[in-house]
């Protein structure tokens, strides 16, 4: 495909609207609502101590991920909240990880672990509720990631 052309499909699909819990929303807008949103849950999860913290940032994430329409519509958006912090996007990013590394400081192997808990609850529709309950009840963060990477789900997100 000519230069041209994608740069022009590019301007096309960011013009596109997204739908996030019922409404649509402009890309440009949602994502700054929500690296707001998701940033003010990392720094919660940084400000204490308590071991279970992280659960409060994680569902911040998969609440904000599943309430969209769709998991392209949450890409989009994902993508633009990572260029709107000045990070190189590599198209075989997922949602969740683009997410996390737009919202928080942690390293790459803490993101991946995030990642692959979060994508382990989608298949299963796991409320973001009760998010915390389901990572705990597979053992906490890392158990979650053995678990999940035995399954199809895990395997396609590895």
């Amino acid at each position: 495909m000519p230069q041209g052309r994608k740069k022009e499909n590019a301007s096309k699909a960011a013009a596109r609207p997204v739908t996030w819990n019922g409404r649509k929303y402009r890309v440009n807008a949602l994502a700054a609502q929500g690296l707001k949103q998701l940033e003010t849950a990392f720094d919660q999860y940084q400000s204490t101590r308590a071991r279970s913290a992280v659960y409060g940032y994680l569902t911040a994430v998969y609440e904000f991920a599943v309430g969209f329409k769709t998991a392209v519509g949450c890409r989009r958006v994902a993508k633009q909240m990572a260029k709107q912090k000045g990070y190189v996007v590599r198209e075989d990013q997922d949602r969740f990880s683009l997410l996390i590394r737009a919202t928080s400081t942690v390293n790459e192997k803490t993101r991946w672990k995030w990642t692959i808990c979060l994508l382990c609850a989608v298949p299963l529709e796991v409320d973001p509720l009760e998010l915390e309950g389901f990572i705990r009840e597979l053992g906490g963060i890392n158990q979650c990631v053995a678990q999940c990477l035995g399954s199809s789900v895990a395997d396609e997100a590895a």
